[in-house]
């Protein structure tokens, strides 16, 4: 597929997209057109007997346990929080406690899923970096640091499965293998 006819769908009359509903209809619409593209926006996918689960990760304001301070960095720093738009009617745009949710609901989504058995090896997708010790030592404190990583140093109650702390893309192996 032609990364402009995504473009296209988002943006019709030539604007932004401007809200994430349009963005999510547009990438669903690409994604449907594409059988082997696949948005894993809160989403798993088995592909070749690998299971891809992905979700945003979006930040994790609470991560250095105070909250204000993160929230404050990131409405006055990011251009997130002055460019996307979560509707139009009423009119409200996106903010860092937004934000703040949808972390708390894409970790839900893949503990959930790694709860779930499957038997082959999970890949795990997200945008935002899984955990502080995946930080470079300079943005370890950064007030901006809790809009970029998320703390998921135990995603699961199944142990198993867990995070190696050194990437955002990675692989887990199931105990118990088929015999």
């Amino acid at each position: 597929m032609d990364p402009r006819s995504v473009r296209k769908a988002q943006c019709k009359d030539g604007r932004d997209a401007g809200t994430r509903k349009r963005t999510k209809e547009a990438l669903d619409t690409a994604s449907h057109r594409c059988p082997n593209v696949h948005v894993l926006n809160r989403r798993a996918v088995a592909v070749g007997g690998y299971r891809f689960v992905g979700a945003t990760l979006w930040s994790d304001i609470n991560i250095y346990g105070n909250m204000s301070w993160a929230m404050r960095s990131a409405q006055t720093e990011l251009n997130d929080y002055r460019k996307i738009k979560v509707s139009k009617e009423p009119f409200q745009r996106f903010t860092s406690a937004h934000a703040s949710g949808f972390n708390h609901m894409d970790k839900h989504f893949i503990r959930t899923t790694l709860d779930e058995a499957y038997v082959g090896p999970t890949v795990i997708v997200t945008h935002h970096a899984h955990s502080i010790l995946s930080l470079a030592p300079e943005f370890v404190g950064d007030p901006l640091t809790p809009s970029f990583v998320s703390n998921r140093t135990s995603p699961s109650t199944n142990p198993s499965r867990g995070f190696t702390d050194t990437c955002t893309i990675e692989a887990t192996t199931p105990s118990s293998t088929p015999g």
